[in-house]
């Protein structure tokens, strides 16, 4: 199957090596007695959604600083696998690739529901930043696959239950801080 892509800067082997180090100190605790034994390539398929956004200022800020109402485009990444959405600013770049059916999970989330999603986050950023109305129409929406390595501990046999971590094989992470 032909699909759109992030390019891959990971190579297996560094994959590996993070796999060996278990991931943070929650996994370093479940998984002491384990051992990386099977590392695959998944892609997971994303959702680059792009939204028409109109704002209009408060009246207060109409009438004092004289604001008008603008008009921009805004983009969004919806992850297919977790439905979690945030603001899409740039990417790295994109290859167009042939990949075997086994290796590509699709989204389980509804278009609707993504798009949704991105309309409230950007509702969000908007008030806080300019305050106002904001007035969000759908412009576009593509499908975008991120290549993960998935590092599996234990053994991969029907109903024992394995755990698992995904790497990032993209370069793109994000991590929560304090």
């Amino acid at each position: 199957m032909k699909i759109d892509s992030y390019i891959k800067v990971m190579n297996e082997e560094h994959a590996n090596l993070i796999a060996s180090r278990k991931g943070n100190l929650i996994g370093k605790i479940l998984l002491r007695k384990e051992f990386s034994n099977d590392i695959k390539t998944l892609y997971i398929e994303n959702k680059i959604v792009t939204l028409n956004m109109t704002y209009e200022p408060n009246i207060l800020s109409r009438m004092i600083f004289k604001s008008k109402s603008k008009s921009q485009k805004i983009k969004f990444i919806a992850d297919g696998s977790t439905g979690s959405v945030a603001y899409y600013e740039s990417a790295p770049k994109l290859e167009r690739i042939d990949v075997e059916e086994d290796k590509i999970q699709l989204s389980v989330y509804d278009d609707d529901l993504l798009i949704e999603k991105s309309k409230r986050l950007a509702r969000r950023i908007v008030r806080r930043h300019v305050g106002g109305n904001v007035y969000l129409e759908i412009d576009n929406i593509k499908s975008i696959f991120r290549p993960f390595y998935v590092a599996f501990y234990g053994e991969l046999k029907e109903g024992n239950k394995v755990r698992y971590l995904p790497i990032a094989a993209d370069g793109c992470n994000s991590k929560r801080t304090l």
